[in-house]
């Protein structure tokens, strides 16, 4: 029944897609909305959310990838000259339309879709795929139990030693605080008086699945195969709630690289001294710990009221783009279990397996 209800709601949302006025047939946005403003995000917030998922999804090289509830298509446009073989499924028809429209020749000859929900997948024929990925759609997959066995029908449809990507899930850590975001971003913080009642209100009346750090986990007793979790905290500048309250996942089947980290505290360091660090380090694997999210902190001192500290605050992408200019490729995680206050960077010398 949840399916049927989004099906529909999704189907009427991609056929008012407005073509002839569309900049950009693959990143099509329809009912994108931001919870803060009302207001559609813009092409540049949209691109910078879509490109950081589809990096980690083209780093981890798949050529045969299955997407559950795949839209109209904004990932699958963006890898599918990359790889080999993609089947997207979704319950609204009209995206999967969409996608049809504007495939090339080539295109078609590499891609199938399906019309269904992802508790269905176990119906199609298709297996032994490099990846399975769910983006942006977690919330909408049930309860934990339901969701849950979603995740067993895709890793039995990913081949030995294949990951699972989920992306774009909405933090149960951050929860309140997006509640609260999303109540003051209008409003004047010293006037509001019923601010408490309104997040239980909204806490009521949402449906959706907020994950943590401790389900995630609980998977490798769920599902055996799942060997290794990799959290990846979203590296965009702009103040979306993507940014600020989503995070994806890799979940690493049957076997997954062992790196032997060197860990270095920069809770209290200048960009100039991470330089430093980076420019004399002869580790090619580096766990870099302790960074404040300026994002998050920036959001609790100008619309939450909260007194933080503005010392040695750090984007993510700022410090990730650090590392890569001395060779790393990078991944931003938790520095504290859920919390996204501090976040680490794992730094992995390019050309390391």
């Amino acid at each position: 029944m949840h399916s049927d209800i989004m099906g529909e709601l999704y189907n009427q949302y991609y056929s008012m897609t407005d073509e002839n006025n569309a900049a950009d047939f693959t990143l099509n946005s329809i009912g994108w909305n931001s919870s803060f403003t009302g207001s559609p995000y813009s092409r540049e917030e949209m691109s910078e959310w879509r490109n950081d998922t589809t990096d980690i999804i083209s780093s981890l090289k798949p050529k045969k990838v299955l997407e559950i509830a795949c839209g109209t298509g904004m990932m699958m446009f963006n890898i599918i000259d990359n790889i080999d073989y993609y089947l997207g499924v979704d319950v609204a028809g009209e995206g999967i339309r969409y996608i049809k429209r504007h495939l090339t020749e080539s295109q078609k000859n590499k891609t199938d879709f399906y019309v269904m929900s992802g508790e269905n997948i176990d119906r199609i024929d298709q297996n032994e795929f490099d990846i399975a990925f769910i983006n942006s759609a977690t919330q909408y997959m049930g309860e934990e139990e339901e969701f849950t066995a979603c995740l067993k029908k895709m890793t039995d449809k990913v081949k030995y030693g294949g990951k699972i990507f989920l992306g774009d899930m909405k933090s149960a850590a951050l929860r309140d605080m997006f509640y609260k975001t999303v109540e003051l971003w209008k409003e004047d913080k010293n006037t509001i008086n019923d601010l408490e009642q309104r997040i239980s209100k909204r806490k009521k009346r949402d449906f959706e699945f907020y994950i943590s750090t401790d389900y995630l986990n609980s998977l490798k007793d769920i599902i055996p195969r799942i060997k290794k979790i990799e959290i990846h905290l979203k590296k965009g500048v702009y103040k979306t709630e993507m940014n600020l309250f989503r995070f994806d996942a890799v979940l690493f089947l049957d076997e997954c690289s062992l790196y032997n980290f060197s860990s270095i505290d920069c809770k209290n360091k200048s960009i100039n001294e991470i330089k430093e660090v980076l420019s004399v380090c002869k580790n090619k694997e580096l766990k870099l710990t302790g960074f404040k999210n300026r994002l998050l902190t920036e959001i609790a001192s100008d619309k939450l009221g909260e007194k933080r500290t503005q010392d040695n605050v750090y984007t993510i992408n700022e410090i990730c783009s650090i590392a890569e200019r001395y060779g790393y490729s990078t991944i931003a995680g938790l520095h504290d279990k859920d919390c996204s206050e501090y976040f680490d960077i794992t730094a992995i010398k390019n050309g390391q397996s």
